[in-house]
């Protein structure tokens, strides 16, 4: 057995110059990395903050830390697999079928209906026309009760400001 470690001992090995140096080292160094085991924790949300957005997808991808992103090809798979079919590539881009299309123009509106009215148009002429009175009445409906008394914030920063007066008052006849 000790033939076996003077043998591997004398084993060069770059920035060491051997193995018998290199063991010398590790046993020195391990005292010292204990002490900086609190560190891990600093030094790893470090990382993971500031270097991890620093390095390159591509790298990433090659070492195989992250997965590769999903082609074209594989997106279509997985859509007719489920029984969609919705979704087919074309040389010019994606497409899609009519019922997702659908739901992909009215996305942006609440509810999913999208159906103008007539006072809705008459509204978007007022409001070109710069007469927002309409819009202004339905704020305020919707904003303010009847007999709700709108000035409570305004009497409390008078109050506030008045209480901060007679501080002022006491502190210069001290």
């Amino acid at each position: 057995m000790s033939a076996i470690v003077n043998t591997a001992n004398r084993f060069a090995l770059p920035l060491f110059g051997s193995v018998a140096t290199f063991r010398q080292w590790s046993k020195h160094s391990s005292r010292t990395f204990v002490a900086f085991a609190p560190m891990t924790v600093p030094l790893g949300t470090f990382f993971v903050w500031f270097m991890w957005p620093a390095i390159a997808p591509s790298w990433k991808t090659e070492v195989g830390l992250v997965s590769a992103p999903k082609t074209s090809d594989e997106i279509v798979n997985a859509s007719k697999l489920k029984g969609g079919g919705a979704v087919s590539v074309t040389p010019m881009g994606v497409t899609f079928d009519a019922a997702a299309q659908a739901a992909i123009d009215n996305a942006h509106v609440a509810g999913g209906g999208g159906k103008v009215t007539a006072q809705d148009i008459a509204i978007s002429q007022q409001i070109a026309a710069g007469n927002y009175s309409e819009l202004q009445k339905e704020w305020e409906a919707s904003i303010f009760t009847p007999g709700d008394d709108d000035d409570d914030d305004d009497d409390d920063d008078d109050e506030d400001e008045d209480d901060e007066e007679e501080e002022e008052e006491e502190e210069e006849d001290e």
